[in-house]
């Protein structure tokens, strides 16, 4: 209705516009979902550039992109099941969403990408060893936020206490079910392969071998310098005896 009286009298030539507090309050909500859309996108492609510096693999960086809005996806479908309206406040939530992911998605990835062996070898060889600290940073993650089920404000338990510990409830579930699916069937390829086609690197030898090798093969070196400056000293001796033979020959 005000939007119909100010559109009546700037067709007879008198501009307007509503304002005030109300206004301003309102105003927010008019372009809220395309500026949600927007900033995801920005921040899924934040994502992906740094993940693709951090880790030098592409492949590897649209995996946890895709996790992480998959992962936004999934929490604005809960809101919307559960009747927490969009707003802002629950807005801002969605676009922490996808910086939150990358806590229990890039770990996995990178131990994907650097283990070895074959694909099974190595997506268990990343479970073992992600696993349990995946799971350990979602509890530490719940327990940053449960003093929040204690507020005496429907709205703070409501908007941020359910909506933050459903985002790491699925941020888990799809870093530790869904994303191994994945990198078995699209994962990016191990940083090192093993010439002799085995599963584990060999165990450098200790420091004091290692120096002793180095000692001896310096020795060596220098050893096969030496020969090689007395053979030169020996040849040009043997030069300049022949040249003095030569000479007295010619005098006789």
């Amino acid at each position: 209705e005000v939007r119909a009286v100010c559109d009546l009298y700037t067709s007879k030539g008198l501009p307007n516009f509503p304002t005030g507090l109300a206004f301003t309050f309102w105003e927010q909500y008019l372009f809220l979902r395309w500026n949600l859309f927007c900033a995801i996108c920005i921040i899924a492609f934040a994502v992906f550039a740094v993940i693709s510096l951090l880790m030098f693999n592409p492949w590897a960086a649209a995996m946890v992109m895709v996790i992480v809005v998959v992962v936004t996806i999934e929490l604005g479908g809960f809101m919307g099941l559960f009747g927490i309206k969009m707003n802002p406040i629950s807005a801002v939530t969605l676009i922490s969403a996808v910086g939150i992911g990358v806590e229990f998605t890039a770990h996995v990835v990178l131990a994907f990408l650097t283990s070895l062996g074959s694909v099974d070898d190595r997506l268990e060889s990343c479970l073992q060893h992600m696993f349990v600290p995946v799971f350990h940073g979602a509890i530490s993650t719940l327990l940053g936020i449960v003093m929040l089920v204690f507020s005496e404000f429907d709205f703070v338990i409501k908007y941020f206490f359910v909506v933050m510990a459903t985002l790491v409830v699925l941020a888990v579930f799809n870093g530790l079910c869904l994303l191994p699916i994945l990198l078995t069937l699209i994962g990016p390829e191990p940083e090192l392969i093993p010439t002799d086609g085995s599963c584990r690197l060999p165990a450098p030898p200790p420091l004091s071998e290692q120096y002793y090798k180095k000692k001896k093969a310096m020795g060596i070196e220098n050893g096969l310098r030496h020969r090689k400056g007395a053979d030169v000293e020996m040849s040009a001796k043997k030069s300049l005896s022949d040249q003095d033979d030569q000479e007295s020959t010619k005098k006789l």
